[in-house]
């Protein structure tokens, strides 16, 4: 039996040590070093016991047992309590922060949505406005020249880019066939 205990003390011991590594809560901390310092008080009142109970001294064993060790298990079971207790805060407190984030990167992707959205309909507007309606118009002044109507107005231009040179360009071919055909006439 006592290769039993002392194997697990061992791994208690193994486990304080990992509360203490893996916790980053002051609090925790402190109450983790009083959860070491209670199971070493702990594992010393147990190693008494087990020499007197070895010596024959069962009456010594069970003043131990029911005085210094019960008190040993008493204090390393509250402060395993309220190191868990601690610990749940933290991990509620975590729980909340990530909700939050989540929250917020939520809302921002949204309003990325959003204004990804306006900018992409405002392009359209834009190329629509810009590209797609003047060169329209130069399409039906085109088809309007190929059936031998030279009398529309001048198609109207306010850009220097290649479709307002285009269209420059085709309003001085149709005064330059107007000018043409009049000769003939």
């Amino acid at each position: 039996h006592k290769e039993s205990l002392q194997k697990v003390a061992h791994q208690v011991d193994g486990d304080i040590e990992s509360m203490k590594h893996s916790t980053k809560n002051e609090e925790s901390l402190k109450v983790a070093s009083k959860l070491d310092s209670h199971n070493k008080t702990f594992n010393m009142k147990l190693e008494e016991t087990m020499t007197a109970i070895e010596k024959g001294g069962n009456t010594k064993a069970l003043e131990l047992i029911n005085g210094p060790l019960q008190d040993a298990s008493q204090n390393l079971s509250e402060s395993g309590d309220t190191f868990l207790k601690l610990e749940e805060k933290e991990l509620e407190k975590l729980r909340s922060e990530t909700d939050s984030t989540i929250k917020y990167s939520k809302l921002f992707s949204l309003i990325t949505l959003i204004l990804s959205f306006i900018v992409i309909v405002s392009l359209i507007i834009l190329v629509k406005k810009n590209i797609i309606e003047p060169l329209l118009n130069l399409q039906k002044s085109v088809e309007a020249i190929s059936f031998g109507d030279l009398s529309s107005p001048d198609l109207k231009t306010n850009s220097n880019d290649e479709i307002g040179q285009l269209t420059k360009t085709f309003n001085g071919m149709k005064k330059s066939l107007s000018v043409l055909i009049t000769r003939f006439k």
